[in-house]
């Protein structure tokens, strides 16, 4: 039995899984906006971060890096990258809310003209609204460019890590601890077996968040109640950080249940991939913002009665990370931070 599980597990990780990996056509090339932002902040980081920066210079290819193994300090970067990011979404998203007061004000007054209002008196209220929806969607327009950039950045994240488990597990074998191997044989078979949840914005996930999280009963639920409890700052739109706040209780469901682990950048990927799916079934006008009307609308759909269900694991044509362009990657970022500025280089990390 030892030396079937060996076997196994050898079969699962040695073949499965590199050819999981390094099948996997180029990732859909990203915009050059979006190419500029990833490059911009990157280099900030490496620039600001001197102890990283550091430990990129000093670490040595070797023979270990030919099997294929990634340098640990890659996968620090990819956090501080999506952290980075997700600061500049909340940036976005805390001047989208004021813009929506603004603009709540702005319509108000062009019916009444007594409405206090922000700026001079003198200001034409219709020509205040067209700068705020202008800006309005400049930010959606961000939004979308941050969310292309921090995609990108969970591939790698998942390729390095996916790699790095697949290391663990080649000296677990070489180590011949079969009952540690057997282990993970079984939890892998548990994850792919119990990892659907519900379908992002369908009526079973929402009447699950009003039941189980937010304390109501289900008698007591209506799409137009659910929509004001989570509008949290009454704007009359959910915003992307109140939308994740909803699909986070279906994602954070991962870390109780048994099989293979899940970490924290993980669990964020699958809340974001659940909201971006929903934003964008939901979202007519494409203003990064989910309206009362755009919800309602939804909610009548007959998708909304039908969950489906939501593999948080799924993988489509874009979500794959082609090896030698990660060893590019990996290559000019080693380049990058021989220099001590980062004149010159931006050519570094052209993908």
């Amino acid at each position: 039995m030892k030396f079937v599980n060996i076997l196994l597990v050898q079969a699962l990780f040695l073949f499965i899984l590199p050819s999981v990996i390094e099948s996997r056509p180029p990732p859909v090339n990203q915009t050059r906006k979006a190419e500029e932002l990833a490059v911009k902040e990157t280099m900030k980081i490496l620039k600001e971060d001197k102890e990283l920066r550091e430990k990129i210079r000093s670490s040595k290819k070797t023979e270990a890096d030919k099997k294929g193994e990634v340098d640990p300090n890659l996968q620090e970067l990819s956090r501080k990258v999506l952290d980075r990011f997700d600061d500049l979404e909340k940036e976005k998203i805390d001047e989208q809310r004021e813009l929506q007061k603004q603009l709540q004000k702005a319509e108000q007054r062009q019916e009444n003209p007594n409405v206090p209002f922000q700026g001079s008196n003198d200001d034409d209220p219709h020509d205040v609204i067209e700068r705020i929806k202008e800006r309005l969607a400049e930010l959606a327009e961000g939004l979308r460019l941050v969310e292309d950039v921090k995609h990108q950045e969970y591939l790698r994240y998942q390729y390095e890590r996916l790699t790095h488990e697949k290391d663990q597990i080649e000296k677990m074998i070489t180590e011949e601890q079969s009952k540690e191997n057997g282990k993970g044989e079984d939890t892998k078979k548990d994850s792919n077996e119990d990892t659907k949840l519900h379908h992002p914005g369908s009526k079973a996930q929402l009447q699950d968040v009003w039941v189980n999280s937010d304390g109501f009963t289900e008698g007591d639920f209506t799409p137009r109640s659910f929509f004001a409890a989570h509008d949290l700052n009454g704007d009359g739109q959910l915003d992307f950080a109140e939308l994740d706040a909803v699909m986070q209780k279906e994602s954070h469901k991962l870390a109780k249940r048994g099989g293979k682990p899940i970490d924290e950048v993980q669990m964020h990927k699958v809340t974001t991939e659940m909201r971006n799916h929903f934003v964008s079934e939901v979202d007519s006008n494409k203003d990064a913002m989910v309206s009362m009307d755009e919800f309602l609308k939804a909610s009548n759909s007959k998708d909304f009665e039908h969950d489906e269900g939501w593999d948080p694991f799924h993988e489509d044509e874009n979500d794959r990370i082609d090896p030698d362009q990660f060893r590019q990657y990996e290559e000019r970022i080693r380049n990058a931070v021989r220099f001590d500025d980062d004149t010159g280089n931006d050519d570094f990390f052209r993908m």
